[in-house]
């Protein structure tokens, strides 16, 4: 089984772009890499909620959710975040029986909140999803394989709509092509 990384979530932050698409960003308990994972605006609602300790007049089918869990002697143990597709992250509910269930990561963290129970990403997963490099992990690369792995989650996050990443990204890039440029060994 691969090795899964304990996640804490920094913030939640409105896209420049689009007022209703968020971004949950989520940080290594532990560690100094983090990632963005995109939220519609009930999912974020619902995140934010419980974090402010929020109770809505209408509960929010998050709320409901979490109610029947409770309601049915289940208890929800950890978030597993396991896999990103076309920008998208799925995760495993794990419950307290033993009983194992995939949804929207989103969705997952809301109830994690919910339940104050741990959220796990896979390793790798927080390795490819990074938006910051890790300088000591960077050093042990060539300039151009970093730049070639910014430029893959460059693609991404166009392909995502997620512009903002995208700016960074750009960024990041421009700024380790000037160094290369000045290192003529790599």
């Amino acid at each position: 089984m691969e090795k899964k990384v304990e996640l804490k979530l920094l913030s939640v932050a409105g896209a420049q772009n689009n007022a209703r698409i968020f971004a949950l960003i989520m940080g290594e308990k532990d560690g100094t890499r983090y990632f963005p994972i995109l939220a519609n605006e009930t999912e974020a609602q619902a995140v934010v909620a419980v974090m402010q300790n929020v109770k809505v007049v209408r509960p929010l089918v998050h709320d409901a959710f979490a109610d029947y869990i409770k309601a049915s002697g289940d208890t929800l143990t950890e978030v597993v975040i396991i896999s990103v597709h076309k920008g998208t992250f799925y995760a495993n509910l794990v419950y307290d029986r033993g009983i194992t269930v995939e949804c929207k990561a989103a969705d997952a963290i809301a109830l994690a909140l919910h339940f104050s129970c741990p959220i796990y990403a896979l390793d790798s997963i927080v390795e490819s999803e990074n938006i910051v490099p890790d300088i000591n992990r960077a050093r042990h690369r060539t300039v151009s394989e970093e730049i070639e792995r910014m430029n893959k989650k460059l693609e991404e996050a166009v392909a995502a709509e997620d512009y903002e990443t995208a700016a960074k990204l750009r960024d990041i890039i421009k700024e380790l092509s000037a160094n290369a440029e000045n290192k003529p060994n790599e």
